[in-house]
């Protein structure tokens, strides 16, 4: 099934993978201030996101949002196991990172990351990207239904 939030009353699963328990927090709330069709799960490291997806009984996601900087599992990692999953493929993964190394965005992209964007460094900043990747991502774009 073909969605769309301007079409389709429904709520939008994000996966925030994460290890920052403040940024988790304050993404979570400005993003749910936007839309009120979302639900966030939030995921602190690599390995917890992998298993989190692999659990047959969670809800799929709609979009990824995922810092390069995790434990255990690095965000690259991942990123790479996403796109190598054919069930997986389809999601849209949005990498939020404080990472400016070129190799990072290279790799990033050369995996299928969707975009990659630089953390914030403050509120407002915060506020502009939640803003962005809902108006864009749940606003705009046609997603695939998951579930």
């Amino acid at each position: 099934m073909i969605i769309n939030a301007e079409n389709y009353e429904r709520t939008f699963n994000v996966l925030h993978i994460e290890d920052n328990e403040a940024d988790c927090l304050i993404f979570k709330e400005l993003l749910s201030e936007q839309n009120k069709n979302i639900s966030i799960t939030n995921c602190y490291d690599g390995e917890e996101a992998i298993n989190y997806l692999k659990d047959g009984t969670n809800n799929k996601p709609d979009i990824i949002i995922l810092d390069l900087n995790i434990p255990k599992i690095t965000g690259i990692e991942v990123l790479t196991w996403l796109k190598n999953d054919k069930k997986m493929l389809h999601i849209p993964v949005i990498i939020l990172t404080t990472s400016i190394l070129e190799n990072d965005i290279i790799s990033c992209y050369e995996n299928y990351a969707n975009c990659y964007l630089r953390k914030p460094k403050n509120l407002n900043e915060y506020i502009s990207i939640a803003d962005r990747i809902n108006k864009f991502w749940l606003e705009t774009v046609v997603l695939i239904n998951s579930n």
